[in-house]
């Protein structure tokens, strides 16, 4: 995977922090598609971040002494009532995301760490990937979710896929009629 230079530091100064801080963390959105096989251009860096509240603020200024635009009264308001906020590296921008859901704590419980050149950095499975994708399921996560079914192909649990979608939607859901197509 070939990565602009600000995105590459931004994500190896991100995992370092969040492995010394020992928070919960998984690698989701474009950056972890692109690590299971999905071949495009993704700018920016999504989280899924189980920090305590308590040790939050600390989290943050390391982040801050480490390069990371942030301020930290906003990103702990916005986490606490949106459960999501934006900081940034060099402008690269860097979505933390609060895990919410039930599917987001299998999320981070089956992350692992990444092979390769950004080693360390706690990467989500392409299950979960494609779960998180079809939950926001706009044409980008759509396509990101057949590419990754073509790469991944028969190796990829789309029964747990199924599973964990049924633990926040219903089957009547289009999602459910999507993935059945992936898998026929």
């Amino acid at each position: 995977m070939s990565l602009d230079i600000p995105l590459l530091e931004a994500l190896e100064k991100l995992g370092a922090e969040l492995e010394r801080s020992r928070v919960p963390y998984a690698l989701i959105g474009g950056l972890a598609a692109v690590r299971h096989g999905v071949v495009r251009t993704t700018l920016d860096i999504d989280i899924l971040l189980a920090a305590p509240r308590v040790t939050l603020p600390g989290l943050l200024d390391r982040l801050q002494a480490a390069g990371f635009t942030v301020d930290r009264d906003r990103t702990i308001r916005e986490l606490t009532t949106g459960r999501m906020s934006r900081i940034a590296y060099r402008g690269v921008p860097v979505d933390l995301l609060e895990p919410v859901l039930p599917v987001f704590a299998d999320t981070l419980r089956r992350a692992s760490r990444m092979a390769g050149g950004l080693a360390g950095i706690r990467l989500a499975t392409a299950e979960d990937v494609i779960v998180h994708k079809l939950i926001a399921f706009r044409e980008r996560d759509r396509e990101d979710i057949r590419r990754i079914h073509q790469v991944q192909g028969e190796t990829l649990d789309l029964e747990y896929v199924r599973r964990q979608w049924l633990t926040i939607g219903d089957s009547s859901d289009d999602r459910i009629a999507f993935l059945e197509r992936l898998g026929s």
